[in-house]
């Protein structure tokens, strides 16, 4: 898969995130979250959905999958209180939202 939005660009082949030329870094386990929101894209994704896709087998706090989304945000620089990327939907999960 290869996705666009805003000055981004996501490839799951290269399992690249760029911006313009430049690559930014993610964990593996935040590109995967990148990929499944995107491929979700606009549903809420659950939690527990999320769990079993990026850690699978294995017992996971909310602190770990929401310390992927702020890495996620942080690359994309995008603020949580007016998201243009990423929406929580509160205790429920998260959704892609970008164009």
């Amino acid at each position: 898969m290869r996705a666009t939005f805003g000055p981004f660009i996501v490839d799951s082949q290269t399992r690249e995130l760029a911006e313009g030329l430049q690559v930014l870094h993610l964990s593996p386990k935040a590109f995967d979250l990148l990929l499944l929101l995107l491929e979700r894209r606009p549903a809420v994704v659950q939690k527990g959905e999320i769990a079993s896709r990026i850690w699978p087998g294995v017992t996971v706090s909310e602190t770990s999958m929401g310390g992927l989304v702020k890495e996620i945000r942080r690359a994309l620089r995008d603020d949580p209180a007016r998201p243009a990327f990423i929406r929580t939907a509160h205790s429920v999960g998260y959704a892609f939202v970008g164009s």
